[in-house]
């Protein structure tokens, strides 16, 4: 069910992207003979006027086949005007306009969604940072092994009060391994806590933090545990559960969710910037790992897999500005070149480069789900 979701979730993205490309097409007076969610036979086809929309087999990607987008200038275009309406006989402005919607229309995606998210207070990161909280949502190892629970809420380490999971970290960090003795506050029934929306030191935002009600959760228990040692530090197998972030109203939910789409575009931009100045291992994912990915988000929360989905539509408008060939960033090269030179690049010589690039894309594509699947077995 997990891998459903992720595959409709994902290929909503592909159809907002494509969507992007065939409005502004159109806008523009380009023809457009077929629309394809989907990449291979079609599954489902409907015949509009000029366009034909279908969902195809393969639901990993999709396409808008512009009239002479793929074919020799030459192309008439089938309108019956002087100009013809194909791809390379518009002004490049136009050309450029219709490559960038695209990309466009997937960061509109993730502030629609993100505003969504602040509006309701269910958005999980502000300024792509995570707030965890001292509830426990997960535990695993030396925590579960010595009796700490789901929804457990952490007062104390050694006498000192905890409130947020970075005091949790810094405390821990600082017993070099040695036995802890935790307080903990536990529901009769093992429920969690009630959530309150407090206000924020940022302006306009309010945060919903779990808060156990004092009548109900009045147990509290001493747990002594030792943490074990790894090569990232101490680690005791405590997972928390994270504020949720809000807004005081719509407005400010819009405000706040081009601010987030900013803040992840900005950050996704530093890390490819890491990759070419070789201080961070370049890291590529196939649509296996997304899967994956998405799998356990949709575990933790509807909220969690949405903000998952918002984060993958940024990262589909940035890749696809990419500038490489058979990428949309790779035709707005092009277009680039034509406008400085004055003159396009042979079109045939054009098609050649987008087909190589798109073989390599393909092929380093199957290398990596190939390599994904391997790591499963192992």
């Amino acid at each position: 069910m997990s891998l459903i979701l992720f595959i409709i979730g994902f290929n909503i993205l592909i159809l907002v992207h494509e969507l992007g490309h065939y409005v502004v097409a159109r806008m523009v007076g380009m023809r457009a003979t077929r629309f394809s969610v989907g990449f291979g036979p079609a599954i489902f086809r409907y015949h509009g006027k000029e366009t034909v929309f279908q969902f195809a087999l393969i639901p990993f990607g999709g396409y808008v086949q512009l009239e002479g987008l793929t074919r020799d200038r030459s192309s008439t275009g089938q309108i019956g005007d002087a100009t013809g309406a194909t791809f390379m006989n518009f002004a490049p402005w136009k050309r450029a306009a219709v490559m960038l919607a695209g990309p466009m229309a997937n960061f509109l995606l993730a502030v629609v969604t993100y505003t969504f998210l602040f509006g309701t207070t269910q958005a999980v990161t502000f300024d792509w940072r995570h707030e965890g909280t001292n509830v426990v949502r997960e535990v695993t190892g030396p925590a579960k092994e010595a009796g700490i629970r789901p929804y457990d809420i952490i007062e104390a380490i050694n006498g000192q009060p905890v409130r947020t999971f970075g005091e949790f970290k810094r405390i821990i960090g600082k017993t070099g391994g040695q036995t802890i003795r935790v307080l903990v506050r536990r529901s009769p029934d093992g429920s969690p806590p009630s959530v309150r929306r407090i206000p924020s030191e940022k302006q306009s935002i309010t945060i919903a933090w779990p808060t156990p009600d004092p009548a109900h959760w009045s147990r509290t228990e001493v747990i002594e545990l030792k943490a074990d040692k790894t090569a990232k530090g101490y680690i005791l197998g405590i997972t928390p559960d994270v504020a949720r972030f809000g807004s005081e109203g719509w407005l400010d939910a819009a405000r706040l969710g081009c601010l987030e789409t900013y803040a992840i575009v900005k950050g996704m931009i530093r890390i490819v910037g890491r990759w070419f100045e070789g201080t961070e291992p370049v890291r590529l994912a196939s649509v296996v790992k997304m899967a994956d990915t998405g799998a356990d988000t949709l575990k933790m929360g509807g909220n969690w897999f949405i903000s998952f989905l918002a984060i993958l539509s940024i990262n589909l408008g940035i890749i696809n500005l990419f500038p490489l060939p058979a990428l949309d960033g790779g035709r707005l090269m092009f277009v680039g070149i034509e406008t400085i030179a004055r003159r396009p690049v042979p079109h045939r010589v054009e098609t050649i480069i987008h087909a190589i690039g798109m073989l390599l894309l393909m092929g380093l594509m199957v290398v990596i789900v190939v390599k994904e699947i391997l790591e499963k077995f192992e």
